[in-house]
């Protein structure tokens, strides 16, 4: 029996050994040993021997096959990027909705400093892109897109209100009266100096249509000559006119024989019969554009003179009262607004190109302006005061879900860009194979070894002990073999 179990413990105590030294020998002994000079065989250890190509080949395989940018992306893509990422959205806008501090209060550190930074950045960037004549041109734009085009009418009806309220403002105004007397006064004593004639001053084609008035209207003034001849009145001033003309004219001997009444009844009563037959309208017509011709022939100087010596001041304040009173009338006004608002809308395209001139003329004067900055920092510091006062629970509660599905749109936009785009040369740059190797070839020996044994103590104990195993094994082999030799 004996020679049995001896084999057996020797087996087993030179494989549990061997197995034994074997493991010891992949780390120990560390360096180099040397006898004399001569270097000892398998020293140092298998790996501190292979230390460098070890930790190259490891990172290899962990930059180029374990942390690759593929796996990484995979890894992120399978394992509900999305779902977690809402998790979190969702989580922490509802700890901001129950948050009743402000952002002021949450930045503690050297907040006024940081804030005023933030403002000053906000006002550099907004007086940037104002600045710019794009701006101006959007700006522009966006007033005749929504305001002008579609408001010319509304303001067209808003301008006949205002202008005709406007006008009957001035014209029943206390000194409207007098400036118009002395403008009129002004005017005819300019004209006594005026030696043109008046038809060098007034315009042919006015002179032109008088004449024409005149013709159109043949019958009306004849039909008004034959009614003022007929009034009692006015016959009676004709005959003592001509009874007047005629004592001045005749002797005292016709005199005696001819009484100047019985010459004036008969001139006036000829006259009349001399109105019934055909040519008088054609004579009369004639003989009032020949009138016309004639007075334009005087010069301006005589008939202002003229005027001045037949109107006296009481004259002139009735003539400028009739005037008023003609402009002030409601009916005359509401025309002379109607004229001036077709004219304005017959020449909307004008107006409004106008108007568009003088809003870019004012935006580009403001942008120019030296206090521009400051008016727009003053508007940022009230923007951002108002927001980083408020508490976060005021501003958190509009966040609904709607908002969180675009926060989650949005940051899953970003995030599939980056991992795209970005990741492949942010790994690329930290150049995972390269740190794996140098952090291994960082690392002590005894750190490795300790590392290994720790993380593979119960694999290599098992080997130790299946060495021993084994060599029993082999060690009960050897007198059975004996045995049937």
């Amino acid at each position: 029996m004996v020679k049995y179990i001896i084999p057996v413990l020797v087996g087993a105590v030179i494989g549990y050994i061997t197995n034994w030294v074997a493991i010891k020998m992949l780390f120990r002994p560390h360096e180099e040993k040397r006898i004399l000079g001569f270097h000892i065989p398998f020293t140092p250890g298998l790996i501190p021997k292979e230390r460098n190509r070890i930790a190259r080949n490891l990172g290899e395989v962990v930059g180029g096959h374990l942390l690759s940018p593929q796996v990484i992306k995979n890894w992120l893509y399978s394992n509900n990027l999305e779902v977690h990422l809402r998790r979190w959205v969702e989580s922490s806008i509802d700890s901001l909705k129950g948050d009743e501090r402000s952002l002021r209060a949450i930045i503690t550190k050297d907040c006024d400093e940081i804030v005023n930074r933030i403002k000053e950045k906000i006002t550099e960037l907004i007086c940037i892109e104002i600045k710019k004549n794009s701006f101006k041109e959007a700006v522009v734009k966006f007033i005749r897109e929504h305001f002008l085009t579609e408001s010319m009418d509304s303001l067209s009806e808003i301008i006949d209100e205002e202008l005709e309220r406007y006008l009957f403002e001035i014209v029943t105004s206390p000194g409207i009266e007098s400036l118009l007397r002395a403008s009129m006064n002004h005017g005819l004593s300019k004209l006594t100096k005026d030696e043109r004639s008046l038809k060098d001053v007034i315009p042919d084609n006015l002179i032109h249509a008088i004449k024409a008035y005149i013709k159109d209207q043949e019958e009306r003034i004849v039909s008004t000559l034959k009614t003022t001849l007929n009034d009692p009145g006015v016959e009676i001033k004709i005959r003592k006119s001509i009874a007047s003309l005629a004592s001045q004219q005749m002797n005292r001997l016709v005199s005696f024989f001819i009484s100047p009444e019985a010459i004036s009844n008969t001139v006036y009563a000829k006259f009349k019969e001399y109105m019934d037959k055909p040519d008088f309208k054609q004579n009369i017509i004639h003989v009032l554009i020949g009138l016309i011709d004639r007075l334009m022939e005087n010069k301006v100087r005589i008939v202002a003179e003229e005027v001045m010596s037949t109107l006296g001041e009481e004259e002139v304040e009735k003539i400028t009262s009739r005037i008023i009173g003609i402009i002030s009338n409601r009916d005359n006004l509401r025309k002379l607004v109607d004229v001036i608002g077709a004219s304005v809308r017959a020449q909307k395209n004008e107006v409004e190109s106008s108007l568009l001139r003088i809003i870019s003329r004012a935006i580009e004067r403001t942008l120019k302006s030296q206090d521009l900055y400051s008016r727009v920092n003053n508007i940022v510091d009230r923007m951002v005061e108002s927001i980083i006062n408020r508490p976060i629970s005021s501003i958190a509660i509009y966040m609904n879900e709607s908002f969180v599905n675009k926060i989650i749109d949005l940051s899953m936009d970003f995030l599939n860009r980056f991992i795209e785009n970005k990741l492949p040369k942010l790994l690329e740059f930290f150049n995972i194979s390269k740190v794996v190797e140098e952090e291994i070839n960082r690392y002590d020996v005894a750190f490795t070894e300790e590392l290994i044994l720790q993380i593979a103590h119960r694999e290599l104990k098992a080997i130790t002990w299946l060495g021993g195993l084994l060599g029993g094994i082999i060690g009960l082999l050897t007198p059975l073999l004996q045995m049937i030799s």
